[in-house]
């Protein structure tokens, strides 16, 4: 989780904060900051899925589903980008795919965490 906020605060915060001061309105500044919500969202989940593939207790019958969690957020990016451009989609639509690839992924974490509380 360090390199969380770094990447959020370098790539997507100094620019909105320079670029979104103007006179100007631009919706580049509001995709930015969808998408670092967007980041943030992907960044807890992932969060709750290595805190969980590590507990000593976890059950057999959650470890496939949590292994294919985790492969997917360690692919997310390069799926991502082979959507929009097989897709061709534009910024907006790539903006909801993004986002919907990681909702699948929270709610996965979600989900795993609410089983994982359960028990067998």
């Amino acid at each position: 989780m360090g390199w969380a906020p770094a990447e959020l605060v370098m790539s997507r915060c100094i620019p909105l904060w320079v670029g979104a001061r103007g006179i100007e309105f631009d919706w580049k500044y509001v995709q930015m900051s969808i998408d670092s919500n967007i980041s943030l969202v992907h960044y807890v989940a992932v969060a709750a899925l290595v805190w969980m593939f590590s507990r000593y207790d976890l059950p057999a019958r959650l470890r496939l589903p949590l292994a294919a969690l985790l492969g997917l957020s360690l692919y997310k990016a390069f799926l991502l980008e082979v959507a929009v451009h097989v897709l061709a989609l534009g910024p907006w639509a790539a903006l909801g795919a993004k986002a919907g690839l990681s909702a699948l992924l929270g709610l996965g974490a979600l989900g795993l965490f609410v089983a994982l509380g359960h028990g067998p």
